[in-house]
């Protein structure tokens, strides 16, 4: 990357999760420091979440601690983000600052001082939440002004090819003109989905080639301990929750079908999340789209969704539909569902001194877990919270032997953080996207992790959890088999060629 950025080109380091990009970064900005002919000497370190921004705090202060670093939140935002010799930010931040800069009505520059000059460097970890070329997010990216960028990705590509034009358009790789958009769809998207796939993925590849440094767990590589083949625990819903289960797929009334989605998949879980209202946080981005595209949707499908069959408080029996108040006390949060109860199986069987992440979309979800666990035993972490509490969080499953669980929403958790304490991960429900739950998993199994990691995830059978299993195996296909052919050979297999 040294080599690169002295040469004038942006790179996109497609390390796996867990292999070190953020270090790897930082020795790039203690390295390559700043020419005295930049505007402003700040590389700028762009992440989704302010979880993952303090983990940068804690990786910098670790190795780089003579290096100035401002972490641009809240209080944070009294310091000029373009002095210090790294500003860390949210995307959320950006897309403010992008707003101002772009409203005809807003003359005070102060107002986006991140749109003022050019930076010596500009860094996009989690890479992928800025895929959507129609988002804010991305356009916020695209018009900063650096003289080096560097995307940070495990997953380069999640959805589809088209994931990648986003990228190459912030690292200005103008090869093949893929950074168009326009061009991006007529030599890559149109081909592909017309049954084209050969010229397209060559295309892609050979552009790849130019900008990306990719580094699977290739165990010759570096030596992780082994990650085990994921278990796929069968849940069985009883009579009961399968007659609630039926009811909202065929008789309740949805005027929306994701807010039907949501439901069926909450139905799956717990019967009384049905009774709860949607947090942003369980509804969650749609498949194939990032949040900030989503927004506005989403607020309407909550509101869709509240007025349908989310209450405020758990559902009165007398509320209950006339078939279903047969079974009132399985809507109760003492009431131990099917998933529940593998959930409690799994738990048993951890060794003494092991430690274990539940994941679950659904933050009401996470409440009855915290109801039928001893307090002592478990950390939580959700969006929720604030960043103190999701530091203290973090440093009582790390250091606390009585702490051996922690609850974790996979959209506020499932990336940046290093939690090699754990090694165990429990997978409560599937998701249409195959690389957040892999994103999840490698908050475990990463650099710094000593024992072996095991995996399992609940499944409902004849549900809709079938079918998202299924979305997330033609993704794989797609994605897979283009990294697969990105990957750089290693030593052994080079040998074997010129033997």
């Amino acid at each position: 990357m040294y080599d690169r950025e002295r040469l004038g080109k942006s790179t996109l380091l497609a390390y796996d999760m867990g292999l070190g990009k953020t270090v790897t970064a930082s020795a790039l900005v203690c390295s390559n420091r700043t020419p005295a002919f930049t505007d402003f000497p700040t590389t700028l370190v762009i992440a989704p979440s302010i979880g993952i921004l303090q983990h940068w705090q804690g990786e910098l202060t670790k190795f780089a601690p003579k290096l100035r670093v401002v972490l641009y939140h809240k209080d944070g935002r009294k310091h000029d983000p373009r002095l210090p010799d790294i500003a860390l930010l949210t995307l959320s931040e950006l897309r403010n600052q992008y707003a101002a800069y772009i409203d005809e009505n807003t003359t005070d520059s102060e107002k986006y001082p991140l749109y003022s000059g050019t930076f010596h460097r500009v860094i996009i970890d989690e890479a992928h939440t800025i895929r959507n070329p129609e988002s804010a997010s991305a356009k916020a990216c695209w018009a900063l002004k650096k003289s080096h960028g560097l995307c940070l990705t495990g997953t380069p590509a999640q959805n589809k090819l088209m994931d990648l034009h986003s990228l190459l358009k912030f690292l200005e790789v103008a090869s093949e003109g893929l950074n168009d958009l326009t061009t991006f769809n007529a030599r890559v998207t149109a081909p592909y989905e017309g049954g084209d796939f050969e010229r397209p993925m060559e295309l892609i590849v050979r552009v790849l080639s130019e900008c990306m440094i990719y580094r699977p767990k290739n165990p010759r590589l570096v030596r992780l301990p082994k990650l085990h083949a994921s278990v796929v625990v069968a849940v069985e819903l009883t009579p009961a929750e399968r007659e609630v289960y039926l009811y909202m797929k065929s008789d309740h009334r949805f005027k929306s079908q994701w807010a039907k989605t949501v439901r069926l998949r909450q139905a799956a879980d717990h019967p009384m999340l049905l009774t709860t209202a949607l947090h942003r946080g369980d509804i969650g981005p749609k498949p194939d789209d990032t949040s900030d595209q989503m927004r506005a949707a989403l607020d309407e499908s909550r509101a869709d969704a509240n007025k349908t069959i989310a209450q405020d408080s758990p559902l009165p029996i007398g509320k209950l539909p006339p078939s279903l108040q047969k079974h009132a006390a399985i809507f109760k949060p003492g009431y131990l569902s099917s998933k529940f109860i593998a959930l409690l199986g799994i738990l048993e069987r951890i060794p003494d001194g092991q430690k274990v992440i539940i994941f679950s979309h659904f933050l009401t979800n996470l409440d009855l877990l915290a109801e039928i666990l001893p307090r002592a035993s478990y950390a939580r972490y959700d969006g929720r919270m604030g960043p103190s509490e999701r530091v203290a969080a973090l440093d009582q499953i790390r250091n606390e032997k009585k702490c051996t669980i922690l609850l974790l929403s996979i959209m506020a958790g499932g990336t940046g953080l290093d939690i090699p304490a754990c090694n165990h991960v429990v997978l409560m429900e599937p998701w249409w996207n195959p690389y957040v739950e892999e994103q999840a998993i490698s908050r475990v199994h990463r650099i710094g992790q000593s024992r072996d990691v095991r995996v399992y995830r609940l499944l409902v059978k004849d549900s809709i959890e079938d079918s998202i299993v299924k979305t997330q195996d033609a993704k794989k296909e797609i994605i897979g088999g283009l990294l697969s052919l990105c990957e750089v050979p290693d030593v052994d297999e080079m040998k074997k060629w010129l033997a």
